[in-house]
């Protein structure tokens, strides 16, 4: 069993090789790099090609700047592994992260979605823990029913392995558009409709890093990205005949409520009309996701 390891690289000279020599340092054998350079403008690919040499491990693609998620979407249509990951360049795993997805993968061969229970984030020196599930829902296969904090936390992308048949034939993928800003937002509603197996690892191993160059930080210039990625999913999910929005509009909510606090008046007048658009004669039935309706109604009040 293979494993395809994504790596969307955009201006990452200040982080790559610790990147490198991280995934150089993993155990597990049935391990491919896919390193994807956005269109960096700095020195991250002579760094690349200098630190990737002679390893038949890590391949290196370079394309034109379009994104976050095209540059995963790429990853993925070159991968040739049976489950890919995603791994983020400024970020740090230990030497066991994917040898121990690998023997779930092999063991519970239903699985369609591995992940570990939590990451660590980091930042300014300290690291605190997030998105720990009760135990309970680890060990064993559940669906997309069994646990809804799994979909309402972070879609932290990058905390396990995809089969790669079950995202293809499925549809499930990264939104287009420029930039960094929830692009994995996509992949996630795709990836719930789609309603996958999944194998949640009682333990933790990656660590999330927080830093000033993090695309959240200019979230003006992202505002009308946002929206359009919002117009992708509904389309996503009207064209694949699903009928309750529930889940995509909680979705939608929380990465506006992210964004208020970040965006000038006239951008959150923006960010909220185009919710309150897409919420009109839309179905809420099915998707167990209650809190939305609790949120949504102060947010609008």
């Amino acid at each position: 069993m293979k494993i395809s390891v994504i790596v969307p690289i955009y201006n990452m000279e200040n982080f790559i090789a610790r990147t490198i020599s991280c995934l150089q340092e993993q155990e597990e054998p049935n391990l491919e790099f896919l390193l994807v350079n956005d269109g960096s403008t700095d020195s991250t690919l002579s760094l690349m090609q200098k630190m990737c040499e002679g390893d038949a491990r890590f391949q290196i693609f370079t394309m034109k700047n379009r994104g976050y998620g095209s540059a995963c979407n790429f990853g993925i249509r070159q991968a040739s592994g049976d489950y890919f990951a995603i791994f983020e360049p400024d970020d740090f795993i230990p030497h066991d992260f994917y040898s121990s997805l690998r023997k779930i993968a092999e063991r519970y061969i239903q699985a369609d979605v591995i992940r570990y229970n939590g990451i660590y984030r980091h930042e300014n020196g300290i690291s605190r823990t997030l998105y720990h599930w009760n135990k309970r829902f680890t060990g064993r296969i559940i669906d997309k029913y069994a646990l809804k904090r799994f979909w309402r936390s972070h879609p932290s992308v990058f905390n396990g392995i995809y089969r790669k048949n079950f995202i293809l034939q499925k549809s499930v993928f990264f939104c287009e558009t420029p930039g960094a800003s929830f692009q994995d937002a996509m992949f996630m509603v795709s990836l719930f409709y789609s309603n996958p197996s999944i194998y949640i690892i009682n333990d933790i191993k990656y660590t999330y890093m927080i830093h000033n160059m993090q695309s959240i930080k200019f979230a003006n210039d992202k505002v009308d990205f946002v929206i359009n990625a919002w117009d992708m999913e509904k389309d996503w999910i009207s064209h694949n005949g699903f009928m309750d929005y529930d889940f995509f509009l909680y979705k939608v909510f929380t990465q506006m409520h992210s964004l208020m606090g970040n965006v000038y008046p006239e951008n959150r007048e923006k960010l909220v009309k185009k919710f309150r658009d897409l919420r009109k004669s839309k179905i809420c039935l099915s998707s167990n996701i209650p809190t939305i309706r609790q949120k949504m109604k102060y947010a609008l009040a």
